[in-house]
């Protein structure tokens, strides 16, 4: 079987990527999907963003943002990704319901609302990731307003982005390490080497944010599949599904054997074995998880 390799992916860092996308194209669909959503009785009950097909463009879109801002950091990447989708889906919530208390909002209005303040939040989970992963990542406020205004004609003043702290630390009950799968990953490798010394950690944690970043582009197709897979051979409703996806351990331990097969398709049973040992998890659920993320991977 023939993959995908990790640089094949990389390429969504080395192209410009335009702010209209994430308030035009995303932000109306996700309105109109939950309006949708609240109608219906034949899909999920309830809104989740990676639903929307202009999910991958999203993701492509931060990871860019980031590279425009220099911040070279993986755990930056995946939690503003987390965070910003956190934001948005409580946002969407807000807005839903600020809306069905007055049937005299206009779309036009809405969309133009979208347009004016969707960049600000996105540069705000940026600014915030930064603060909790390292020093060395956190830049001084003006660079952002300098570097945002030079590269797509947006200005922010130090009050606004300060305020947009605030505003976004609000919206998510002030839980703004919202990147588990970065934390819980490297610990699952150290425990690995520590109990079978044969398996090679070094290459794991080399190839680990490759396989991390292809998970978040890929997100939308991987849940997806695995939705499908679920509620046909299990029945799965949407809460359970909820729980299911959003078991961090469990989803940790799917990533590191597609790691581990990108690395050395052999070694992919040997550390499937250790993790359901380490971690207890059910090694049918891990493997549901895993083929639907190599199904991306695989050509």
């Amino acid at each position: 079987m023939s993959r995908i390799g990790p640089e094949t992916w990389e390429d969504v860092f080395n192209s410009d990527g335009e702010p209209n996308l994430i308030s035009d194209d995303l932000l109306m669909e996700m309105l109109k999907t939950e309006q949708s959503r609240s109608h219906s009785t034949n899909y999920r009950s309830s809104f989740s963003l990676w639903e929307m097909r202009t999910y991958r463009k999203l993701i492509e879109f931060i990871y860019r943002l980031i590279k425009v801002l220099k911040i070279d950091n993986a755990y930056v990447r995946y939690n503003t990704c987390d965070l910003y989708e956190q934001f948005l889906e409580k946002h969407i919530e807000s807005t839903k319901s600020d809306r069905s208390e007055s049937s005299a909002v206009d779309d036009s209005n809405v969309r133009c609302e979208f347009r004016d303040r969707a960049l600000l939040p996105l540069l705000t989970c940026i600014m915030l990731s930064t603060k909790i992963s390292s020093i060395h990542s956190i830049k001084n406020i003006d660079f952002y307003s300098l570097t945002i205004n030079k590269k797509y004609g947006y200005e922010y003043s130090k009050e606004t982005l300060i305020k947009s702290e605030l505003n976004v630390m609000k919206t998510v009950g002030y839980k703004i390490d919202q990147c588990p799968l970065y934390s819980i990953c490297p610990l699952l490798i150290l425990t690995l080497v520590y109990n079978e010394p044969s398996i090679n950690g070094k290459s794991l944690y080399e190839m680990l944010d490759k396989t991390l970043d292809y998970y978040y582009l890929a997100k939308a197709e991987i849940f997806t599949k695995l939705f499908d897979h679920l509620k046909e051979s299990r029945k799965i409703n949407d809460q359970d599904f909820k729980l299911f996806v959003g078991d961090s351990m469990l989803i940790s331990c799917a990533i590191i054997v597609v790691t581990a097969i990108l690395v050395d398709e052999q070694s992919g049973p040997q550390v499937l074995k250790e993790l359901v040992y380490i971690t207890c998890c059910g090694q049918k659920d891990i493997e549901i998880i895993k083929n639907a993320i190599l199904e991306g991977i695989s050509v």
